[in-house]
């Protein structure tokens, strides 16, 4: 799905800030027509701007010229899957099972029969000489791992878009004084112990089923401890109530609120404190703030009718301590190599799952000692999920995913600051998602929330996939990682690999994030 925003954003990094809604919508147009993402779109227009423009901003007509001379080619005819269906009478149920076929082909040579990857051929049937060897796994089909049993042939046709990229392997986010490492382990016998946390939540553990009374006093809780945790840290006085009127200035603590289901701004600022009460806070005379909605803070100023209080400073940081060195990894061992990707794993317009068997055989080739993947694996907003068009159940879908992952894997050893200032919201509030209330589309459970989305010290590295850019940076000794997604709309996306050494007492981490 194109988002405005993005679009907006992408502009707005290459200097263009002055873009018209009209041509927003038009922008969209051209990335969903087309089946290109927002970043690819934003650089094709700026190419084509400083190529024939001088550089000049957006317009309508532009973007259709720019259309019209980038974008006329013919997608190439896309390869029909197999069907396999059952005809006892003319209006039979047809089903796609998207398997790759299975007849034997006679011009084969014996030999490649026993070679796991057999040369490929050239339009005369004869053998080709200078095909290069394709990797592990790579004389299979991949949608006959991956893709689910569906009642259109759509779900099991690759995309052709994915297949004519250009850029697959080139990093475009690096961290880390080693930009060129090799990112094969050094020991690939080496095997780190890696454990969940104690405090994970259970399988069983009942979702969305909460009270009122439970849900107001998590909140309240929230409020009070970390609260006193930024009291503590900054050495203020003992706070007030912030709905009462004080002649001098006082400390107050409470949550940030919005006055209304808008967007929150400087006007509609509201701190609502551990009892529930309330107070529109004016920040005109605060040098500098950063505030969302559930945001906990605490707030020197002044409320002398009891009716405004007028901040003066605003604290917000409490972030934890680093945890203790751990000890993953040594001069002997070299350091632990990581591969992290984020879902969704497939195009917008196929279930073929091209960027994860891509995944996948990156892993198999260069072994690393710790895989994360992050969901979502079956992503509910997908075209062909809604119209309904699978022929099998998200359960038994998702397991055939796992397989795909994990049936290659058997015999490998798994050895721009504003981002930055929305990842320290995380740290410096100790929660996974300190919002509230929640996105729209975010079902909150509270209750479960307050057990597990709790910081109990900062990490040495935190991985926040996300729509947004990717980046990797260091906060307060903590390296966070976005990714993106593996697959973005039509096209492939991004995965992160990191190298993390701890050898000589401080944790060093190199990264980069590269195009799958």
């Amino acid at each position: 799905m194109v988002r405005r925003e993005a679009l907006k954003e992408q502009f707005s990094l290459l200097g263009v800030n002055n873009v018209s809604e009209e041509v927003i919508d038009k922008c969209a147009e051209i990335c969903i027509s087309n089946g290109i993402d927002e970043e690819e779109l934003v650089e094709v227009w700026m190419a084509f701007s400083v190529s024939h423009l001088r550089g000049a901003d957006p317009t309508l007509d532009t973007l259709v010229q720019m259309e019209r001379r980038e974008f006329s080619k013919k997608q190439e005819l896309q390869p029909q899957p197999q069907k396999q269906s059952t005809r006892s009478q003319e209006n039979s149920l047809v089903i796609y099972l998207g398997k790759e076929s299975t007849e034997p082909d006679d011009g084969d040579d014996i030999l490649d029969a026993y070679s796991s990857t057999p040369k490929a051929k050239n339009r005369d049937g004869k053998k080709d000489e200078h095909t290069p060897d394709a990797g592990p796994g790579r004389g299979r089909s991949p949608r006959a791992i991956f893709s689910p049993a569906s009642f259109s042939p759509t779900a099991a046709t690759p995309s052709s878009k994915y297949r004519a990229r250009t850029n697959k392997g080139d990093a475009v986010c690096v961290y880390g004084e080693k930009c060129e490492t090799d990112w094969h382990p050094q020991n690939s016998h080496f095997q780190p112990l890696v454990q969940l946390a104690s405090s994970h939540m259970q399988a069983n553990t009942c979702f969305m089923f909460n009270q009122m009374r439970d849900m107001a006093q998590v909140l309240n809780e929230t409020v009070h401890h970390v609260g006193q945790m930024i009291l503590k840290k900054f050495a203020l006085q003992e706070p007030q109530a912030i709905n009462q009127p004080h002649q001098n200035q006082f400390v107050g603590v409470g949550r940030v609120c919005c006055d209304s289901n808008g967007r929150l701004n400087a006007k509609s600022l509201i701190l609502e404190s551990f009892s529930g009460k309330t107070v529109p806070m004016d920040v005109s005379q605060v040098e500098s703030f950063s505030l969302f909605p559930g945001q906990v803070i605490a707030v020197e100023g002044e409320n002398p009718l009891g009716s405004k209080l007028s901040a003066k400073q605003i604290y917000t940081d409490t972030s934890l301590p680093l945890p203790q060195r751990p000890s993953l990894s040594s001069e002997e061992n070299g350091p632990i190599q990581i591969v992290v990707a984020a879902g969704p794993f497939t195009q917008s317009d196929t279930l073929t799952y091209q960027p994860l068997e891509d995944l996948v055989e990156y892993i198999q080739e260069h072994s690393p000692h710790l895989v994360i993947l992050i969901g979502p694996f079956i992503d509910a907003t997908h075209p062909h999920v809604i119209e309904g068009i699978l022929a099998e159940t998200f359960q038994a879908f998702f397991e055939r995913i796992v397989d795909g992952i994990m049936q290659p894997l058997e015999t490998v050893q798994l050895s721009l600051d504003r981002l930055g200032r929305i990842a320290g919201h995380i740290l410096s509030q100790q929660s996974f998602y300190p919002l509230y209330p929640p996105a729209e589309e975010m079902n909150l459970d509270l209750e479960l929330w307050a057990n597990y989305a709790v910081l109990e010290v900062t990490p040495h590295i935190l991985i926040l996939p996300s729509d947004l850019r990717c980046f990797v940076k260091n906060l307060n000794g903590c390296v966070i990682v976005n990714p993106e997604r593996l697959a973005k709309g039509l096209v492939g996306g991004n995965f992160a690999r990191l190298e993390v050494s701890c050898a000589k007492g401080d944790v060093n981490v190199n990264a980069q994030i590269v195009k799958i």
